[in-house]
């Protein structure tokens, strides 16, 4: 799986900076925002195939961003 991870101005402006990743391969151009914090948790996942990008996408909270495992 490769993904984008974007800094954008709603990163910046936004006090918890949740960056924006991008699907690059799967259903290229699809987005999901993750705190920084949970960066590495996606990227690692998805590199070695323990999870796919749906999980992800499907575990953003009521505000759209991906919060970690423990984090919803």
């Amino acid at each position: 799986q490769a993904v984008l991870i974007v800094v954008d101005q709603a990163a910046i402006h936004d006090p918890e900076h949740p960056v924006l990743i991008v699907d690059l391969l799967t259903e290229r151009g699809r987005t999901f925002r993750a705190l920084p914090s949970c960066v590495f948790e996606i990227e690692s996942n998805l590199s070695i195939g323990n999870m796919d990008w749906e999980e992800f996408v499907n575990g953003v909270d009521d505000t759209g961003v991906y919060r970690g495992f423990g984090g919803l």
